[in-house]
């Protein structure tokens, strides 16, 4: 029996790929890295931090990945806390969470993303009295594909990990939900044929399909 739902944050609660996208273009113009766009949505879910080591070793960058990272996460913090920039939040999340928890389901989320960064969106969207719990990179020592996020969400929202249903929208996120041995929900924000959604327990091509089709 599902009690939890435990959601991943960008891509699926707020619709921010597209600006972490632009912010990784020009930071990758500016180290001379030639990018191709299905390497650059290898990414995914991953964690920044996990991703500029990798970025590192790849093309043998001379700055420290962990610079790269935080200067990446300072750049995406910028645009959240610039109140004349536009925040777009996923279709039907707000109706959706709102129904989720006058039926009594435990509501979590975890993210690859830095706790400070969760928190403004929270903030900035209204969403924060629907989390029960929220689990971020800086909360775990291995981001995604590694099932930890998930398992201290559950810990968190004090249930097992077979009674959480996951809604991820990366193949790292999708990973991680299935070895934390729990139900996926594949969110399918990103474009056709980018992500393997093979793992998935199921498809949602939009937030209200959760409540209507899978509870």
């Amino acid at each position: 029996m599902i009690k939890a739902i435990i959601f991943d944050m960008d891509g699926v609660i707020i619709d921010s790929e597209g600006i972490y996208k632009k912010i990784e273009a020009k930071m990758y113009r500016d180290l001379g890295i030639e990018m191709t766009r299905e390497e650059s949505l290898m990414n995914m879910g991953m964690g920044i931090h996990n991703w500029w080591k990798k970025l590192q070793v790849k093309y043998q960058l001379k700055e420290d990945p962990e610079v790269l990272a935080e200067q990446e996460i300072q750049v995406y913090l910028d645009y959240l806390f610039d109140d004349e920039q536009e925040k777009r939040f996923m279709d039907g999340i707000a109706e959706t969470l709102e129904v989720l928890s006058e039926r009594g389901y435990r509501i979590g989320v975890a993210s690859g993303s830095d706790a400070a960064a969760v928190d403004r969106v929270l903030a900035i969207s209204g969403f924060q009295e629907y989390f029960a719990a929220r689990i971020t990179a800086s909360d775990v020592v291995v981001c995604k594909p590694d099932p930890e996020i998930f398992l201290k969400a559950a810990e968190a929202l004090e249930v097992t990990p077979g009674e959480c249903l996951v809604i991820e929208d990366s193949y790292n996120g999708i990973l991680a939900a299935k070895a934390a041995g729990m139900r996926c929900l594949a969110y399918t924000s990103a474009p056709e044929g980018i992500v393997d959604y093979s793992l998935a327990d199921g498809l949602l091509h939009h937030h209200q399909e959760l409540i209507k089709d899978f509870l």
